[in-house]
């Protein structure tokens, strides 16, 4: 009887005991992206180069709970994570998601059903604020919500918070790395999303070769093929969507939030926009 016990407990502790360890799971690949950013897209690229599907973190304790099939995946506005995946030895390699923040805007507000906002003393506490749900309220009245209430410094939305996280990133990354990757939404999404396909060629090529994998012009084209849409988030995947959602009083409020981000990013040259 004692034998059976410890023979089924010595195999329960083997089942169990790589959830609680940190050197259990070696994933070599991970993704960090702005939230709303079309992260279908890049992670559907990863997976085709990996064979592993995106497992998201936003809570760094599910880090060592992931499956092998996973690689792990979280946002800019999760800094705890971040932080584990970037002292992680495991993580070889790390590909960095962003979009036009004027387009995050604008997911954002057409997404959420709650004023989703980040509070300073915790980052990863992600709270509903105001619902839309009782009033009809249009995206646009939604936006200025959200860059008002970042404004008056009451409540940060995820957007802003995350991109400002972003930009501090990438402007830290060191030259010539070859750890981290910056992918841009506008480049991976082709001409279904109002881009080049030219340029979602080039860019899936650099993704090949960033995660030591060597694929022929042939291979490319076909895993642009299934690249856009078909993901539970996705709602429309274009580029230049907030031009036909942004007014002047709009556009004066976002360039004091995030118009020096959005110029570094490379998205504008100045605030001439």
């Amino acid at each position: 009887m004692h034998k059976i016990l410890a023979t089924i407990f010595f195999s329960c502790l083997t089942f169990y005991l790589p959830l609680f360890s940190e050197d259990s799971k070696k994933a070599d690949v991970a993704l960090i992206s702005l939230a709303k950013s079309g992260t279908h897209l890049i992670s559907k690229s990863i997976e085709k180069f990996t064979g592993k599907s995106r497992g998201y973190t936003p809570n760094y304790k599910y880090l060592n709970k992931l499956p092998d099939k996973n690689f792990a995946g979280t946002h800019f506005c999760h800094p705890k994570v971040v932080n584990k995946l970037l002292a992680s030895p495991h993580i070889e390699k790390i590909l960095l998601n962003i979009r036009d923040p004027r387009d995050v805007l604008v997911s954002a507000a057409y997404y959420y059903n709650e004023f989703k906002y980040m509070d300073f003393s915790c980052p990863e506490d992600i709270r509903d604020l105001f619902s839309f749900r009782a009033r009809k309220i249009k995206v646009r009245e939604k936006i200025r919500f959200f860059l008002k209430q970042a404004l008056i410094g009451k409540h940060m939305p995820t957007m802003v918070y995350g991109t400002r996280a972003a930009t501090k990133f990438i402007r830290k990354l060191e030259p010539h790395s070859d750890k981290f990757l910056v992918i841009k939404f506008e480049d991976l999404v082709g001409e279904k999303g109002g881009g080049s396909q030219a340029t979602q060629q080039k860019t899936l090529e650099k993704i090949s070769h960033f995660l030591g994998k060597n694929y022929d012009e042939k291979q490319l084209k076909s895993i642009s093929k299934d690249l856009f849409g078909n993901a539970e988030t996705f709602r429309s995947g274009t580029t230049g969507s907030w031009k036909t959602h942004f007014d002047e009083v709009t556009k004066k409020m976002f360039k004091v939030l995030l118009g020096d981000e959005l110029i570094e990013l490379g998205y504008e040259k100045d605030n001439s926009w």
